[in-house]
């Protein structure tokens, strides 16, 4: 009976993480179009991926945290391929 009863809980678990995943994928993609240049793009998406990480608890914070300053550093090498 518990088996089941976690089976269903990650069921429900997956199904609200790739809703929150498509949503977050839809807005990154809007405001991709709808900014006026590709930095103001980029940094939204980069909050975007920041507040999604924080409130749907995807990883712990503490990768999560680690994860953006990472990317952070990142974006700094690839900035002129960013744009």
């Amino acid at each position: 009976m518990t088996q089941e009863k976690t089976k269903s809980t990650t069921k429900e678990r997956i199904k609200k993480r790739l809703a929150s995943v498509a949503i977050f994928i839809m807005m990154a993609l809007f405001l991709a179009y709808e900014e006026p240049t590709i930095e103001i793009a980029w940094v939204t998406a980069i909050l975007l991926l920041t507040i999604y990480l924080f409130a749907f608890e995807i990883v712990d914070v503490d990768i999560a945290a680690v994860s953006i300053m990472v990317l952070l550093g990142l974006t700094s090498l690839f900035a002129p391929i960013m744009g």
